[in-house]
């Protein structure tokens, strides 16, 4: 109503990101890997990629832009309808359809994630992998799929923690702001309070880069405190997913909307639990 009869413009035309731009998280990430040099390119800002997350984009860069593009939504949009469907296959028949259109394509986080058409959605395929094979007790498998999402961005560690749980200590070793007044927009613990700063008046005499350190310190012994939770206290699986995939989201400084795709894989081990 507010974009389209009123004719309002961003932000009040959407509730995703600002529509000149979707789909660019791809189109530059593309960019970045056509001379090889995705940190150095000249062509569009640098990578901010982990090595194995540019490796994994890079493929798509060897197609002409508009394939390389439905390919990638392709993958993004029916692989997870397909998780979706594997997930709610309990559902009676009758409400099956309703719930699998629902869950897959009209969710904030996943029409977020296709808006940007962010590699997080790969990331999230991994990091699916993962949970299926360690509940099926396929522990060297999922590990395999962690060790990938931790080398494309390097959050997903946190679940390293899961792995302990289970007393499976030799499988987790095998693998190794200039403006205060700057917001990433997102879900980060970072950015609220960063926020709280702004709307007080505080942040002129706030020292961000002092305060980021202190955050940084809590964020760290808040993590061991939650994996120590996780390893000895907890014991339904879902909560230990969702407490440490919550670490993913809250912790790092800086956390955008489409890691809220990584909600899916606890929702959906709730909704098949039997506890």
């Amino acid at each position: 109503i507010k974009g389209i009869i009123l004719g309002f413009y961003y932000p009040n035309n959407t509730f995703l990101f600002i529509p000149s731009d979707k789909f660019n998280d791809f189109f530059n990430s593309r960019l970045q890997l056509l001379d090889l040099n995705p940190y150095f390119t000249k062509a569009v800002f640098a990578s901010m990629y982990f090595p194995l997350g540019n490796m994994v984009m890079y493929p798509f860069s060897l197609l002409p832009k508009f394939p390389s593009f439905v390919l990638f939504i392709t993958i993004s949009i029916f692989y997870f309808i397909y998780i979706t469907a594997s997930n709610l296959i309990s559902c009676s028949r009758n409400i099956f359809m309703k719930n699998v259109f629902i869950f897959s394509l009209l969710t904030y986080p996943f029409l977020f994630t296709i808006d940007r058409a962010n590699i997080e959605i790969i990331l999230f395929f991994f990091l699916y992998l993962f949970i299926f094979f360690f509940q099926n007790k396929k522990f060297m498998f999922s590990v395999i799929f962690l060790a990938i999402a931790i080398a494309m961005k390097g959050f997903p560690i946190v679940l390293l923690f899961l792995l302990l749980s289970q007393k499976k200590f030799k499988d987790t070793i095998c693998f190794p702001c200039s403006n205060n007044n700057i917001l990433q927009r997102g879900v980060s613990l970072f950015t609220l309070v960063k926020l709280f700063f702004i709307q007080t008046n505080a942040i002129s005499s706030i020292n961000i880069a002092q305060f980021l350190s202190i955050y940084s310190k809590l964020v760290i012994f808040s993590t061991l405190l939650l994996g120590y939770y996780v390893i000895f206290i907890e014991k339904e699986m879902w909560k230990k997913v969702m407490i440490l995939v919550g670490v993913m989201l809250l912790f790092p400084q800086v956390s955008a909307d489409y890691k809220l795709i990584h909600l899916f894989i606890p929702l959906f081990i709730f909704i098949n639990s039997t506890e």
